[in-house]
């Protein structure tokens, strides 16, 4: 049986695409993960990263070597990443799948040693542009990430990432090509729920000042009373709290924040709802490409899906026909094409997820992921 090394720097017990690698691979590989919590996942050899962080005389330094662009000293500071090689220093494995820019420095040392025959590179964003519409990232980090794009992936034998926007980025910068690897999660038996007086919106996931969620809270502020929209937040508590007090004060009575349910309990709490409703405006590269996790788990839910022009989400929608995209980001114009939905139209939407979640789901793109280790092995 061949070898496989997931390398994360993630905790696996809350990182879904990680967790459906795993998943994909675990009964058909002798399969070795790298995180910093268990994926509690049996089949597998779980090793332990402790991230270890500079105290403060020693953050300034190594805050330095980002300034002076002393990018390879700046990376190898990281005690960590020296800990993971010196751990596998006596191992061989077929593939080490490296995920995320930060880890694919550590597998290209494993295959200079001799201990990785093949590098396979999972990019869950386009890592030199993640962050670049926060200024201080922008004038540091961005370097830095592409110096270590520019440094590694021409060693590595195979990519893969989210969605073809960041694919052909990957392959227009860098000359790489990259499979597309969607983040689709595990597909549900289920049958859409009818619809009642108030159509029932949802949105859950991460509360980032990024990703302006006043837009949804404004839409469903002026579609009234006959939508009613339950937000299911985790993340920056500040902004959290910025946003019920934007409620509260405009005294919107049509919405909730709700307490975020577990993981393994998501598609039980979807399946409640009507619409999965996400306007994500195109303020950096990867919110403009984005193809997330809540897009299928809205499908798996069969819930109808409402849309900005995000094009990667939309590619989707439109193919399957299970949703609106709306003419623009703007608050009002989600909320006119919403009006203008009846009854029977929305539940002809729902309808249409069928077939959605059963070709795009974490099942599929596990049988595309063996395929492509299998490829990376023997090419």
């Amino acid at each position: 049986m061949n070898s496989v090394l997931i390398l994360s720097a993630e905790n696996l017990k809350t990182d879904p695409r990680i967790r459906r690698q795993i998943n994909a691979l675990k009964n058909n590989y002798e399969l070795t993960v790298f995180g910093t919590h268990s994926p509690e996942i049996e089949g597998i050899n779980f090793l332990k990263i402790n991230r270890e962080y500079p105290l403060r005389g020693k953050k300034l330094i190594h805050q330095l070597r980002l300034f002076f662009r002393m990018y390879k000293n700046y990376y190898w500071n990281d005690r960590y990443k020296k800990n993971i090689i010196s751990l596998l220093e006596n191992k061989k494995y077929d593939v080490v799948i490296a995920n995320d820019i930060d880890m694919l420095p550590i597998a290209v040392v494993l295959k200079e040693k001799g201990i990785a025959k093949k590098i396979f590179f999972d990019a869950h964003e386009y890592a030199p542009l993640e962050f670049e519409d926060v200024l201080k990232w922008k004038l540091f980090h961005k370097p830095y990430k592409t110096y270590l794009c520019k440094k590694n992936i021409p060693y590595i034998d195979l990519g893969t990432t989210v969605c073809e926007g960041i694919a052909e980025e990957y392959y227009r910068v860098f000359n790489k090509k990259f499979h597309v690897i969607t983040n689709a999660c595990d597909y549900v038996e289920a049958i859409p729920k009818k619809i009642e007086d108030k159509v029932k919106m949802v949105f859950h996931g991460a509360a980032t000042p990024s990703r302006k969620l006043e837009n949804i809270i404004e839409t469903t502020k002026i579609l009234g009373d006959n939508f009613k929209l339950d937000m299911y937040l985790v993340g920056d508590k500040d902004y959290i709290g910025k946003l019920e007090n934007i409620i509260i004060s405009n005294q919107i009575l049509n919405i909730n924040i709700c307490k975020p349910v577990e993981f393994s309990k998501i598609n039980n709490m979807l399946k409640n709802y009507d619409i999965g409703i996400y306007i994500l405006e195109p303020n950096s590269f990867n919110n403009k490409m984005a193809l997330p996790n809540k897009l299928f788990e809205f499908i798996q839910a069969r819930l109808a899906v409402a849309i900005g022009p995000s094009p990667e989400m939309a590619r989707y929608v439109n193919m399957y026909d299970c949703g609106v995209v709306a003419n623009s980001f703007l608050p009002i114009d989600m909320a006119n094409i919403l009006k203008k939905l009846t009854k029977d139209e929305l539940y002809r939407l729902k309808l249409n997820t069928q077939r959605f979640a059963e070709e795009q789901s974490a099942e599929s793109n596990a049988k595309k992921m063996i395929n492509l280790i299998e490829a990376c092995i023997k090419g």
